[in-house]
């Protein structure tokens, strides 16, 4: 277990040095029916298939708000020496415009049948050090794609964990899982549905002025058990966030979008007489 949650005053130094970076803007070249994240904005797949931004109006659109998550659908079990934080979104399809976009396939595309989701997942911290953002940067954006092959299918998963003892992994000075979770805000995810049909390309965007889905209250919920529980330390067992996609049988009708995350902390209660 670690030894230093239980502290008043938390060595946030190790997180606090920057504020968090602005998102990664690498200019990604794909022949598939994908979304970009420009300025933070997510823009419509047209934007990124041999049409520049600059010139594709749509990218112009503001987009401003977000899909908040529920409070009431953040759940939290304790045993003798665990707490076990879980959110099962339920249904969020309404987060998706139902207005199908279409764009003609490229000549030198060949893919005549393909489904998939373009996502964009950004967590931000109240601050974090240059560090965390290079790691968390790297994880994150290992993956943008993920190719449909089943009606019901993953879109992605965030194992927090991971980042975590990542960033621990070469410290001298280990920052501990509550200096972790009192740091991070929020994640936002942007998510675009895409199919192939012939000599076109359909999609389906979020709605128009949202920025995308936003997980925070998960997070509230976690901040308030680390607070409330000064005489205890606490070690990160399972922290993953996840996202699924259920379509109907010919790929090209979203029927379900779910955002589900679980959180495992153990926990080891300090009386004051061992203190």
């Amino acid at each position: 277990m670690e030894s230093n949650d239980n502290k008043n005053e938390m060595n946030l130094n190790n997180l606090e040095t920057k504020k968090v970076g602005a998102p990664n803007r690498k200019n990604k070249k794909k022949i598939v029916a994908t979304t970009a994240m420009f300025l933070g904005i997510l823009v419509p797949i047209v934007a990124v298939i041999a049409i520049p931004l600059a010139v594709n109006s749509k990218a112009n659109i503001k987009r401003s708000k977000f899909f908040p998550d529920d409070a009431n659908k953040v759940e939290l079990s304790e045993t003798n020496n665990e707490a076990i934080f879980t959110q099962n979104s339920g249904n969020r399809i309404d987060i998706m415009s139902t207005n199908l976009g279409t764009i003609n396939k490229m000549d030198n595309d060949s893919k005549s049948q393909e489904h998939g989701v373009r996502y964009k997942n950004e967590l931000k911290f109240f601050s974090a050090s240059p560090e965390l953002n290079s790691i968390v940067s790297k994880i994150l954006d290992r993956h943008d794609i993920t190719n449909i092959t089943e009606t019901k299918s993953k879109i992605y998963s965030i194992d927090l964990k991971e980042i975590f003892d990542k960033y621990n992994e070469d410290r001298k000075s280990k920052v501990t899982t509550k200096e972790f979770f009192l740091s991070i805000k929020n994640l936002v995810t942007s998510i675009s549905y895409y199919y192939y049909d012939n000599d076109s390309i359909h999609y389906f965007d979020q709605k128009e002025g949202y920025l995308g889905y936003l997980t925070a209250e998960f997070f509230k919920k976690i901040y308030k058990y680390l607070q409330e529980n000064e005489m205890a330390t606490f070690k990160i067992k399972e922290a993953k966030l996840e996202a699924f996609i259920e379509l109907e049988s010919d790929f090209k009708t979203i029927k379900s979008l779910n955002f589900e995350n679980k959180v495992i902390i153990e926990t080891e209660k300090v009386s004051v007489e061992n203190k």
